[in-house]
């Protein structure tokens, strides 16, 4: 970042502080400033400090510190970080600003846990911290680190969904919170375990099958209003595709998503049992009152035809790619079906150790459904490892070391396989215990992707949705005073 050493004031602040002061005197003023712009030739570091110093002097009760610009490349990537971006990553701008004023300094940008906060203090970068997506994903986050609410914090993963819906002007989502923005939300509804008159009455018998994120969070939510919840689960680790999610560059950062409903599921003694096959009379021995069923989805079937490739061409679906990547050590050139999410981010792995990715997309865009500035900055990541991105194009047919692609305007075009093919084309949902339940005569909602498949969003949303359909079906409950439930 690059700037002149004396900064040119920007008098239109100015002006407006005047005009505000004047109508407002005894008003204390806080400025929203970029600790850094990220922008070439924008305002280096020594105009932050002299802009921060004449504010003072006229009189500004304290600074806020954000990045970025309007001018920014991808500006939002600066102002609404996606996960790549270290926690407190606004900090090391922020503290020479503080070191020259004397007014209070605030600053912002990925402080998702306490401890992130504690450290910018303990830094000498801030004097508050300043916190934004982490109350979308728990509004109650400052309770719990004060330790005033005894439960665990639900920690934003920086997907940026709920920047992404504001910017669409949808509803307010959380993919980590699936009550904000409804009449449940609420910490009773939130986190019902503490609060006994939310607790039922009658307590059932719940068997949840599939212990992904969808299952946990319907037994979370089961269990939280005092039944007794047990979860199955197929393989021998818990979490469905969480480790799948968590392969890829910076996208540790979602483990919260697995950890919160685990530490959750611990506290309420919820058994949950794996490497375990549901059964007719496993199911009927368990004699459960109800089941949620979230057994999520398996890999849909190659879109074409891969038996005339060549035998040196290795064959194989993103999530064996993503779960296993040491597999794949001696493969030089990659080629991907599928530039979606999955497809991206295997992209985003396999690239990062050096391979010579290349994507076939269909749809016009790669990464859709990933929030806007997570996919540009993920988009920009690939391309400088140069990753070919072939959008609006779809394969004819795979022989030999090659395939031939047909472009949505009808070109014809081969590229050269190389040493794996990759698919990463959509899931199907698996429902195989649904039969087995009917047998066995017990009353089951699908919950997650096994009934639709969607993203971690309408998965979550889906597995507390089962677990109150559950609640309302055996407390015959009617909705009175915001939402708030009596038992008839």
């Amino acid at each position: 970042m690059t700037g002149v050493q004396t900064c040119a004031l920007p008098i239109f602040l100015f002006e407006t502080l005047d005009r505000v002061k004047q109508a407002l005197p005894e008003f204390p003023l806080i400025v929203r400033l970029s600790a850094a712009e990220f922008v070439e030739d924008g305002y280096c570091e020594a105009d932050i400090v002299e802009l921060s110093k004449c504010l003072e002097k006229q009189g500004v009760a304290a600074l806020d510190l954000s990045g970025g610009s309007n001018e920014s490349p991808q500006l939002s990537k600066y102002c609404i970080q996606p996960p790549s971006f270290a926690r407190g990553c606004l900090g090391p701008y922020a503290k020479p600003i503080k070191q020259a004023v004397k007014i209070p300094v605030l600053v912002a940008g990925r402080v998702v846990d306490p401890a992130d906060a504690e450290k910018l203090l303990a830094d000498g970068c801030a004097d508050f911290i300043s916190v934004g997506r982490a109350l979308y994903a728990d509004p109650h986050w400052t309770a719990k680190a004060l330790g005033e609410v005894k439960a665990p914090i639900r920690q934003c993963i920086a997907c940026n969904v709920c920047f992404e819906r504001l910017t669409l002007e949808k509803d307010v989502a959380c993919v980590h919170n699936p009550v904000i923005g409804t009449e449940f939300e609420s910490l009773e509804h939130a986190e019902p375990q503490l609060f006994p008159e939310q607790q039922t009455k009658t307590p059932r018998r719940g068997l949840v099958i599939g212990a992904g994120v969808t299952g946990l969070e319907a037994a979370r939510s089961a269990a939280a209003r005092g039944h007794h919840v047990e979860v199955w689960e197929k393989s021998a680790v818990v979490g469905g595709q969480m480790p799948l999610a968590m392969a890829a560059p910076d996208k540790v950062e979602v483990e919260p998503i697995l950890g919160y409903r685990l530490a959750t599921l611990r506290e309420l003694s919820v058994t949950i049992r794996t490497s375990i096959t549901a059964s007719v009379a496993a199911i009927r021995a368990f004699k459960p009152d109800f089941a949620i069923v979230a057994t999520g989805v398996a890999p849909r079937a190659h879109p074409f035809d891969v038996s005339r490739l060549a035998a040196t061409v290795k064959v194989m679906h993103a999530w064996d790619a993503l779960r296993d990547p040491a597999s794949l050590a001696a493969a030089k050139q990659v080629t991907i079906i599928g530039g979606g999410m999955v497809g991206a981010e295997t992209a985003d792995l396999l690239s990062v150790q050096g391979k010579q990715c290349t994507i076939v997309e269909m749809l016009g865009a790669i990464a859709n459904g990933m929030a806007r500035n997570n996919r540009m900055e993920l988009v920009e990541r690939l391309a400088a490892r140069g990753t070919q991105m072939l959008t609006r194009v779809k394969v004819e047919r795979a022989v030999g070391d090659t395939l031939t692609l047909r472009g949505d305007d009808g070109t014809i075009r081969n590229i050269p396989v190389g040493d794996v093919l990759i698919f990463a084309t959509g899931p199907v949902p698996v429902r195989d215990v649904v039969p087995l339940l009917e047998e066995a005569g017990v009353d089951f909602e699908l919950a997650g992707d096994c009934y639709r498949p969607g993203d971690f969003l309408s998965c979550l949303r889906d597995g507390w949705l089962a677990a109150q359909s559950v609640e309302h079906r055996f407390r015959g409950a009617t909705a009175v005073n915001a939402g708030k439930q009596e038992v008839a």
